[in-house]
């Protein structure tokens, strides 16, 4: 089944129980890691191959396996110095596997990592759902090494269950980024209160995936860009605020039926680039000092206009136009970006690098090149007419100028014309 019509289903499965009793985080957040796995497996406990695991574990190099006294729903499969990842926001992977598939495929999936030395932080749940092994790793190439691996192991491939819908997935793996928080329980938030907003407008027969895709936009440009949920901001940490807005962006990433891994990578750079990351916490400390700004139309006509200036009136291709908003967004300087009708003033007073990548990541999924083309796309008929009249343009010129220097010039074009006309001709009744 297409992977939106299983989270529609989900949306409206969540609003059918909502009109007949009340329902809170925790039941939503229940249903969603079940999604897929038959109920028959979901009363299955797993903790008591827990001490089996630490057992297997014991005397093998680069991996430490263990359960937390405070933690005890989970087994930790650690190869991580000091146990965390500093300031790296990291990959994180979901393997959904059956139950008889389950001892034996973490087996061959943990002796693959601890013999390949892939720094990570993984866990196993006490019961079988979407995310009963969940791996967090440091880089897109050692989740690659991993996703590699378990393509082409068979215990792995023959045990596993349907992957969260609500994620980006690469065959049967599902992919998201939350940092220190939980992309599954945000989720849940999310679903949580969309819920609820229909409910108390009595709407909750018009639940479907794409309403939901438009709450979620509405709240990230409310919140993020426009600044007017200041509530939900003060009470927030600027970068617990900002972890949330990067899962959000996956988020809306992910709901996009055309998304693909590489747009997952294109968002772990993103969420692992320093200066962004940095931009975004000011960014949101900005709205908190300040209050609401102005609205998206505004922001989003002025890079439109920029976008449009390079490429039609300025004869930019779609890579030079690219690396001109790249070298600001990157350098945040200004230099990169054209002088001709004030855009750099325009651009550098009113678009900061960070405003400029939250309407990307918005409209095209954080890829610059997709976003000059959808805004290509919906001035089509512009830059035909633009086009149009360069053409003309050009013939007129030419016509000018030959009139202007040389009064015979048309009729010797004319005199040509009709010899080539007749020469058509017989080539033509020559054939015949």
């Amino acid at each position: 089944m297409n992977r939106l019509k299983l989270c529609d289903d989900f949306l409206k499965s969540v609003g059918s129980i909502a009109e007949e009793k009340d329902i809170n985080e925790d039941n939503i957040y229940h249903m969603l890691v079940n999604l897929g796995v038959p109920l028959e497996y979901q009363r299955i406990e797993t903790s008591q191959l827990f001490p089996y695991w630490v057992l297997q574990f014991k005397d093998v190099e680069n991996i430490e396996v263990f359960v937390d006294e405070n933690c005890k729903y989970f087994c930790q499969f650690v190869n991580c110095p000091n146990r965390t990842f500093g300031s790296v926001d990291p990959v994180k992977m979901y393997i959904p596997l059956k139950p008889e598939y389950l001892y034996q495929g973490a087996n061959e999936l943990f002796t693959f990592m601890a013999h390949e030395n892939i720094i990570h932080q993984s866990k196993i749940g006490s019961h079988i759902r979407f995310d009963d092994i969940v791996i967090r790793v440091y880089s897109i190439s050692d989740a690659e090494k991993i996703q590699n691996f378990i393509d082409n192991n068979k215990t792995i491939q023959d045990g596993l269950l349907q992957s969260s819908p609500f994620a980006i997935s690469r065959n049967g793996i599902a992919y998201a980024m939350d940092d220190k928080m939980s992309f599954n329980f945000y989720l849940s938030k999310f679903i949580y209160s969309y819920i609820e907003q229909k409910k108390k407008s009595n709407l909750l027969s018009s639940v479907s995936v794409d309403d939901f895709k438009e709450y979620l936009n509405d709240f990230y440009v409310n919140t993020f860009i426009e600044g007017n949920n200041y509530d939900f901001l003060n009470s927030l940490s600027s970068n617990k605020a900002v972890n949330i807005e990067q899962i959000l962006e996956l988020l809306l990433v992910s709901l996009d039926e055309n998304c693909t891994y590489q747009d997952f990578k294109n968002h772990f750079v993103s969420c692992n680039n320093k200066t962004y990351k940095n931009g975004l916490i000011k960014d949101i400390s900005f709205i908190k000092e300040n209050g609401e700004r102005s609205s998206i139309e505004n922001f989003e006509m002025l890079l439109e206009e920029y976008v449009m200036q390079m490429f039609c009136y300025s004869d930019c291709s779609l890579e030079e136009t690219c690396n001109q908003l790249m070298g600001y967004i990157s350098n945040n300087n200004g230099l990169s970006i054209t002088r001709k009708n004030n855009m750099r003033e325009n651009v550098v007073n009113n678009l900061s690098p960070v405003l400029i990548k939250k309407i990307v990541s918005l409209r095209s999924g954080g890829s610059l090149a997709k976003y000059i083309r959808y805004v290509l796309n919906k001035y089509d008929k512009q830059i035909k007419r633009k086009n149009n009249l360069k053409n003309h343009s050009s013939i007129l010129f030419v016509m000018s100028y030959s009139l202007n220097n040389n009064v015979y010039f048309m009729s010797f074009c004319m005199q040509i014309w009709v010899v080539f006309l007749m020469l058509l001709e017989m080539v033509i009744v020559g054939e015949k």
